[in-house]
């Protein structure tokens, strides 16, 4: 029975002294809607009182421009994260505009018209750009309303320091490690990124195309040789993906 396998690995995890310095990281990230007093969504962009929705890693937007974002760091106390959350919750209440509140329920409040919903306006870098469109795509495949639905992403992970009870080789560490593939940007940050136009305008159509295998197998005396695909260029690439999309 599965129960019987859960409650068989648990106690395994119990006997490694696996719960004992138990170490879990959390965050969370808080979405509300400013509306007026009248009830309705606001129309305004975001207060420059909260800081730059760019920068400020702890309040911004999500989807739509009325649609605050506030990000708690991570901590390994519950406690002390709920606590930091109201501290910030606080200051943004603070800080609004006298005729503006925060809505409390998740669901939005009644809209008229969607068309009056201002998706997120971002600078005019590229990556700005970028962030802008991708709200574009949503806004097209599931329209601005149901965007508009707010809530709390509770994220969570356990401490390494915890984990390697769970796995003490070096080796298998090592490995692990070294299988995960991290992108790191320029130094000039991601507004030097560029994308072909097909790549842009299926971004603001909302589209997904289907993924492709990362390489190709050239045969050469009878045997595979991987061949990454990641060293053709971005254009020839884009060319590759799927004409009909």
């Amino acid at each position: 029975m599965p129960e019987d396998s859960l409650r068989l690995k648990l106690n395994q995890l119990k006997n490694k002294g696996f719960f004992e310095d138990l170490v879990v990281l959390r965050g969370i990230e808080k979405e509300s809607l400013r509306v007026d007093g009248s009830g309705v969504i606001s129309i305004k962009d975001h207060p420059d009182s909260l800081g730059s929705k760019y920068t400020n890693p702890e309040i911004t937007i999500d989807f739509a421009e009325s649609q605050i974002e506030m990000v708690s760091p991570i901590f390994d106390s519950a406690k002390n994260m709920i606590a930091y959350l109201e501290e910030l919750h606080a200051f943004v209440l603070n800080n609004l505009e006298e005729d503006e509140s925060l809505w409390p329920l998740s669901m939005p409040p009644r809209i008229k018209d969607a068309s009056s919903i201002q998706i997120g306006k971002w600078p005019l870098t590229n990556n700005g750009k970028l962030k802008e469109l991708y709200r574009v795509g949503l806004a097209n495949r599931h329209g601005k309303i149901m965007q508009c639905v707010s809530g709390i992403h509770y994220n969570f992970s356990i401490d390494s320091k915890s984990l390697k009870i769970l796995n003490p080789s070096p080796s298998n560490a090592c490995r692990w490690r070294t299988g995960l593939r991290r992108w790191k940007p320029a130094q000039s940050g991601l507004d030097r990124v560029r994308l072909p136009c097909r790549a842009v305008d299926h971004l603001a159509a909302g589209l997904h195309r289907p993924r492709r295998p990362c390489h190709r197998f050239d045969h050469h005396g009878g045997r595979a040789h991987r061949r990454r695909r990641a060293t053709q260029p971005l254009h020839h690439r884009q060319e590759r993906r799927h004409p009909q999309l």
